[in-house]
């Protein structure tokens, strides 16, 4: 409700997608209640902001990936991430949340040596199989969703799965998208990722579905992934090789 996106708001809490530093962390840990949670036993909390690459030959990006050194120390890993869209690439769901695997320092590097939506998520796609194997279950948290005028928006759904492109095809449906159109879904079922006629369980779509959801002003180029948008986005100039 509008009183808990206030106290959200009121305590600055942000998600650190640019440089990772330890006084960073350290303050979302201590405003989401994360070191509480540590001090009282339940969680032990990263510090390792070191980098690691590890080959994925498969990869038709990059074969040198990125990741946080720390992911070499875990077994698992649970994918959450925030039901959200922005202006140039609309749904920013459990697909595009992988690439906060890449170390804050090196995520401008890599995407200035994409040139198209297409390459962009196939970076991540080649992230994606890399870690394919520790990424145990995805999770969407459209309790309270953000629109891409940024306005929040009450969805009032949560979507778990194994798959998070079958998780984000599935968002999509309930802000009256389809999925078909979404560029990154179409990577993936092309790359054998994911397929369109998967089956969801609980309750039932109908029943969720924002027909007037801000999804992207930008929505034709979103579609079409032109080099357009994407420039417009993050303002690369060419494509080079990683």
């Amino acid at each position: 409700n509008d009183d808990y996106i206030a106290y959200l708001a009121s305590l600055g809490i942000n998600s650190p997608k640019g440089n990772f530093s330890q006084s960073r962390l350290d303050s979302v840990y201590e405003k989401t209640q994360m070191l509480q949670a540590s001090n009282d036993g339940y969680a032990t909390l990263n510090t390792n902001l070191d980098i690691d690459i590890v080959t994925n030959l498969n990869g038709e990006q990059s074969r040198d990936i990125y990741i946080l050194d720390a992911l070499n120390d875990v077994e698992v890993v649970i994918n959450v991430a925030k039901f959200r869209c922005e202006n140039n690439l609309g749904l920013i769901g459990c697909g595009q949340n992988i690439f906060g695997l890449v170390p804050g320092k090196i995520k401008e590097l890599v995407k200035n040596r994409c040139y198209t939506l297409n390459s962009y998520y196939n970076y991540i796609l080649d992230l994606y199989e890399t870690l394919e194997d520790k990424i145990i279950l995805n999770v969407l948290d459209g309790i309270v969703s953000c629109e891409a005028n940024n306005d929040p928006r009450i969805l009032n759904c949560l979507i778990m799965g194994e798959n998070p492109y079958s998780i984000d095809a599935t968002a999509l449906k309930i802000i009256n998208q389809e999925p078909s159109d979404d560029i990154m879904l179409n990577e993936c079922a092309r790359r054998n990722k994911f397929k369109f006629d998967f089956e969801c369980v609980g309750d039932k779509i109908d029943g969720l579905i924002c027909a007037d959801f801000n999804y992207s002003t930008f929505n034709q180029y979103v579609k079409k992934g032109s080099y357009k948008s994407f420039k417009h986005a993050y303002n690369f100039k060419q494509q080079r090789p990683i």
